[in-house]
């Protein structure tokens, strides 16, 4: 696959248009957007997928997702097009960002962008039904522009500037003689490239929105999701939404977390006619229950929606009793268990999103129980493989002396973003912690006892061993 870029840290359109004068007998498409991607073809999104590709140490490897588009494509002018945004590739700081609390020690080991920009990678594969086939490789005759997120915060923050949409960018009429042609990417790491294999996120249920107050929207349920909401005003109104699980006192959203830290996400929406409008999240996830809207005009907010999401949607197993109160706690533990289910299982979907690993053994049966697990460990154990350190591998103190990581460790998170490597005075550290690292051998364990595959013990065993 060849990468290529708009040359910016800041999500971005591409697109490209091909001629096909023979009849198709299958096509596929291995796309790659770092870090989210929507990938189109002819002004349809192509599958039901959410957040595109799964989180990863981008450094050690990177997937990529296999789309059938047989059925996408037509005789004649097609249009290929994709939107790609940050994700954890370039960590965008507007609003929340994860910090961490005072009690800790500052960080000398802080997060680094895996590139400078933005990428995106196609590898489309036609067969016609002579016997013949055509591969169309992303490059720079691809067209670049900005798009109307102007920002995308991974924790779910984001600004949607409607006055910059591109009505009908990703259709064959679209007329793209205005947009740059795309750059060959130089910096996109040299790590491995393989399918997206666990499940992919997607939708599992709508919540619709209830109007409680004039300014406050209850879905009804805390979740993970994808904000969608109606809109009308005048060009340039600014609208302002907070999400938050829980009220205050006077019945208002509430962003403080745990007493100690403030998750101030908020969607911003730029107005851009005097029609109304559409907004759907695309790049990133809110989490909680509420939405506070706030706007100093006469903007209408309609139809709020929350799309929850998961990588936990194949059932395994049900659970009912005759205690309505046994039905309700299975109820909130498996909402619970898909809303931190996105690519990596993270301990709360709200302050961290971090995917911190001791729940893939404390939880293991639990789960496995109840969803099908096999392909969700699978990675979650490729991440602790790939987030294990050698002897060669150092992290550094405020003062510059080396920190060893040790060769063997499993750090506490898998994929592991920010590493907290100091000790917490009192509380030791956040980092090597033996019952978190242990899950690349008792997730193992659990792996094999609900599916017994041998091969998840052969994959496993060298990393459990040192």
């Amino acid at each position: 696959m060849r990468w290529i870029t708009a040359g910016t840290k800041t999500p971005f359109y591409t697109r490209k248009t091909i001629e096909i004068t023979k009849e198709i007998r299958e096509a596929y498409a291995d796309v790659c957007g770092l870090g989210q991607f929507v990938f189109y073809i002819n002004g349809k999104k192509v599958s039901d997928h959410e957040l595109d590709p799964g989180w990863t140490d981008y450094r050690k490897y990177i997937e990529y997702v296999r789309f059938d588009v047989t059925n996408y494509l037509k005789a004649g002018t097609n249009a290929i097009g994709a939107e790609i945004a940050n994700g954890w590739y370039i960590m965008d700081d507007h609003h929340y960002t994860f910090r961490f609390p005072e009690f800790m020690p500052p960080n000398p080991n802080p997060y680094v962008p895996f590139g400078k920009s933005l990428v995106f990678a196609m590898k489309l594969l036609i067969r016609y039904t002579d016997d013949t086939e055509e591969t169309i490789l992303s490059d720079d005759s691809f067209k670049v522009s900005e798009h109307p997120v102007q920002y995308s915060n991974v924790y779910g923050s984001e600004l949607y500037d409607a006055r910059r949409e591109k009505k009908g960018w990703n259709t064959p009429a679209y007329d793209d003689h205005d947009w740059k042609n795309a750059v060959m990417a130089d910096d996109v790491p040299d790590a491995e490239l393989c399918e997206q294999f666990q499940p992919y996120i997607k939708v599992i249920h709508t919540y619709e929105g209830k109007q409680i107050h004039e300014n406050v929207w209850d879905f009804g349920q805390n979740t993970s999701g994808m904000l969608e909401f109606g809109i009308q005003g005048k060009p340039g109104d600014m609208v302002y939404l907070y999400p938050a699980e829980k009220l205050d006192d006077q019945g208002n959203p509430d962003q403080m977390a745990k007493g100690w830290t403030l998750v101030d996400n908020v969607i911003t929406y730029i107005i851009g006619s005097n029609e109304p409008e559409h907004y759907r999240g695309r790049f990133s996830y809110i989490a909680g229950r509420y939405i506070a809207v706030k706007t100093g005009s006469d903007a209408v907010i309609t139809d709020m929606k929350l799309h929850a999401v998961t990588s936990a949607w194949k059932e395994s197993g049900t659970f009912t009793s005759d205690d309505v109160r046994y039905n309700q706690i299975y109820d909130m533990i498996k909402k619970t268990v898909e809303a931190n289910m996105v690519s990596v299982h993270t301990d709360c979907p709200t302050i961290e999103r971090f995917a911190w690993q001791e729940p893939n053994h404390l939880m293991a049966p639990s789960i496995m129980f109840m969803k099908d697990g096999r392909k969700l460990w699978e990675k979650f154990l490729k991440d602790m493989r790939a987030a294990q350190h050698t002897s060669k591998d150092i992290f550094h103190d405020y003062a510059g002396n080396v920190i060893p990581a040790g060769d063997g460790l499993v750090p506490s998170q898998a994929p592991c973003y920010i590493p907290n490597v100091l000790p917490v005075p009192g509380m030791g550290s956040f980092y090597d912690i033996i019952p978190w690292g242990s899950s690349i051998i008792l997730g193992t364990y659990w792996h094999y006892m609900f599916y017994g595959d041998v091969k998840i013990i052969e994959d496993n065993f060298d990393a459990g061993m040192k």
